[in-house]
């Protein structure tokens, strides 16, 4: 995993658990909305970070960080419209939009791969259909010989 990848896991969960204690401090209406957003959004986090053992296609890995970018700026907006009621501190709500900066910045890495990659199959399936499906003579693998 890159380092700025890494930088932005580590990032969202200083932020998150930053947040998880401002939560705290907020009126009880706040806390019912704040709350299952955090979840929401420490899922996407979870998620990605089981990508260390588990790699995803490029796709997968696109389509969680969009979702998770959407939902994040989600929040951003949340926090924005409710900070006098709710007591949202300003250095939270930076943190946030920083994550945010970063969760984009990583999105478009990742989706910029997955893009490349499925070009990369499009033309190996072109190539494949213009070949009659079968390698040209003499390309093929070379099986071991003995026995098996």
């Amino acid at each position: 995993m890159s380092g700025r990848l890494r930088g932005a896991f580590v990032l969202a969960f200083l932020v998150g658990g930053s947040l998880a204690a401002a939560a705290q401090n907020m009126p009880e209406s706040c806390q019912k909305e704040f709350v299952p957003l955090m979840q929401k959004r420490q899922a996407y986090i979870e998620e990605i970070n089981g990508y260390k053992a588990k790699k995803p296609t490029a796709a997968k890995a696109c389509n969680t960080f969009k979702n998770l970018a959407a939902h994040n700026k989600k929040i951003a907006e949340w926090m924005t419209s409710q900070k006098d009621w709710c007591q949202v501190p300003d250095d939270m709500l930076k943190g946030v939009s920083e994550a945010q900066n970063q969760i984009e910045q990583t999105r478009g890495n990742v989706c910029n791969a997955a893009a490349k990659q499925a070009a990369q199959i499009r033309q190996m399936q072109r190539q494949q259909q213009q070949g009659g499906g079968r390698a040209p003579a003499g390309s093929g693998v070379r099986l071991p010989q003995g026995a098996l």
